[in-house]
């Protein structure tokens, strides 16, 4: 039998599948790498990212996050086969939830319920006032730098997890909880080499949850995995699909 055989009949015959994603995923999309080589953290310092730093001096932070933002936009950016791979998991009623490291929102263009998707690091389509912690679509094209809060004027940040933020405490007690419950853990495009990245396989490992990994490198937690499959997932991912549906 296959890896991907194996791991299609794994999913096929759990109730509970959680998938984790990090930026392998969407790295295949186009969207830039933040730590790997030639990634945004080798052209910006990301000291100048901090929390601390965006309240001291906010139009020169918010100016270097607009630079970042035309990195995204440098190229078309859609979701791939392995991202539609998922959206159609969860029609088919086998995937219960996900948990991204990703802000850039392609999950829930693919075609996956946001009530479903975690962001455990925010996202890029809203901007958060400092101050009263309002959320509000972001603009199109922000003028005013920084932009402030329509609500009470102060400052208001991208509604994402800057250094020196801790994250958001309901995404991670939903993320929790959702590993705790799996009895398939799928993680996809992620080194599972920082926390509390490696935390949420790790949990579902405790819980007997079958994990499978589907990542180009290594990861530390290969030799618990039920099955590790080594490439794109892009590639990797809608194979796995195919072999559910025959």
């Amino acid at each position: 039998m296959s890896l991907e055989k194996k791991a299609a009949k794994i999913l096929k015959n759990s109730k509970f599948v959680v998938a984790f994603t990090g930026a392998g995923i969407s790295t295949e999309s186009g969207v830039p790498d933040f730590r790997g080589p030639g990634g945004i953290w080798e052209k910006y310092n990301p000291e100048m990212f901090t929390i601390q730093r965006l309240k001291s001096n906010p139009k020169e932070v918010w100016k270097k996050l607009l630079q970042i933002e035309e990195e995204f936009q440098k190229s078309e950016i859609e979701p791939n086969p392995g991202h539609l791979a998922l959206a159609e998991l969860e029609d088919m009623e086998i995937l219960t939830g996900i948990i991204t490291q990703n802000i850039d929102g392609l999950h829930q263009r693919a075609g996956n319920s946001p009530e479903k998707v975690i962001e455990l690091h925010g996202n890029l389509r809203e901007l958060e006032c400092m101050n009263c912690g309002i959320h509000i679509s972001r603009p199109v094209e922000i003028k005013e730098i920084p932009p402030t809060c329509t609500e009470c004027g102060s400052i208001m940040k991208p509604a994402t997890v800057l250094f020196g933020e801790k994250l958001p405490k309901s995404a991670l007690m939903r993320a929790h909880s959702l590993a705790e419950k799996s009895d398939a853990f799928l993680v996809i495009g992620s080194s599972l080499r920082v926390q509390p990245a490696a935390s949420f396989p790790a949990k579902a490992s405790q819980t007997n949850a079958d994990l499978i990994i589907v990542n180009k490198d290594s990861t530390p937690i290969d030799g618990k995995a039920e099955v590790v499959l080594k490439g794109l997932a892009g590639r990797i991912l809608p194979e796995i699909l195919k072999n559910i549906e025959h």
